[in-house]
């Protein structure tokens, strides 16, 4: 990827220019409500998805030529690499303290709030679970049963 990298930051570039003129018309018919707006709207979204995209795409990838930012971004891969474990134990959180704690309807605000919560406990669990084992509990069950076997090293790739 740091061979590339030229090349990323001028499609980041030319996708910025090219975007903010069709997201500044598409802003432009949110201020100017009416009919011929809403059609005017639907083209500037069409428009503007594909160079809004890139760039964040191609700066998301410029960024992470960074030794800093990989750092910073390190626990949310331990996190993918652990997401069948995540997803049932965040399951399993939610499950337990709308049970336990009785919770009863409330606004979505505060629903956010915990799961920010539980999201971030599974960052720093995730963290400290990678740094003693290759892969999530469940990963390695779910390996367990596709294999039959415990793998003890990667499987090679066919030619």
């Amino acid at each position: 990827m740091a061979t590339h990298v030229k090349l990323l930051k001028s499609v980041c570039l030319t996708a910025l220019v090219l975007s903010i003129p069709v997201e500044c018309a598409m802003i432009w018919t949110y201020v100017h409500p009416g009919e011929t707006m809403d059609a005017a709207r639907e083209i500037m979204v069409n428009l503007g998805t594909l160079p809004t995209a890139l760039f964040f795409i191609a700066g998301l990838f410029v960024l992470l030529t960074k030794e800093r930012i990989q750092r910073v971004l390190r626990p949310f891969g331990y996190a993918g690499q652990m997401a069948l474990s995540n997803y049932l134990g965040q399951t399993f959180l939610v499950m337990t303290i709308i049970h336990f704690f009785h919770i009863q309807p409330m606004p979505l605000v505060q629903w956010l709030y915990l799961a920010i919560g539980i999201y971030v406990f599974q960052l720093v669990a995730s963290t400290i679970w990678m740094r003693y084992f290759e892969r999530g509990p469940m990963e390695t069950v779910w390996r367990f049963m596709t294999y039959g076997r415990r793998r003890t090293k990667p499987a090679t790739p066919a030619n």
